[in-house]
């Protein structure tokens, strides 16, 4: 009987191991830095966390395993960056930065991005897409995910956060 409930449980672990290491990445997702700017003339910093992102050929880009742990403070700014020549993204390319409950916490500034528009054009303001005042976070694991960006296609997001 025993044996049989080793069987069992390694049989089960197995399938379910199986399972989520088949669909954990989609695309190509890189945090590329996690700093901390002091603003000229004031006494707080932005925390500035940039990823590198190159999508499946799916047009989505996802992983799991590149989160930004710990971030508190308030949402300041969102700079996305689309790659030129052969890996521009496709027009209207979505951008979701999830905390650890799923939620956008970009309150949907991230959607329908353009894919020719140079940094500075493409800087927005979530707080201020919506008018549904300052987004907060406190203490939460972030996850970058982009849709629709086409087959193998990328660029960079940067996210702005006040600190506290």
């Amino acid at each position: 009987m025993r044996k049989f409930l080793v069987a069992m449980l390694v049989a089960v672990f197995m399938a379910v191991g199986g399972g989520v290491a088949l669909g954990a990445e989609v695309g190509t997702l890189t945090i590329v830095s996690d700093t901390r700017m002091k603003i000229p003339g004031g006494s707080r910093a932005v925390r500035v966390i940039e990823w590198d992102w190159l999508s499946h050929t799916t047009g989505a880009c996802s992983d799991t395993a590149d989160v930004v742990y710990n971030v508190t403070g308030t949402v300041i700014g969102l700079h996305s960056i689309p790659e030129t020549a052969g890996t521009i993204p496709s027009d209207n390319y979505d951008v979701v930065i999830n905390d650890a409950q799923g939620c956008d916490i970009l309150n949907g500034a991230g959607t329908d991005l353009n894919q020719t528009l140079t940094s500075v054009e493409c800087y927005r303001f979530p707080a201020d897409y919506l008018n549904t005042g300052p987004i907060f976070i406190v203490d939460q694991d972030l996850t970058l995910v982009v849709s629709n960006g086409g087959s193998t296609k990328g660029g960079v997001i940067r996210l702005y956060i006040l600190l506290p």
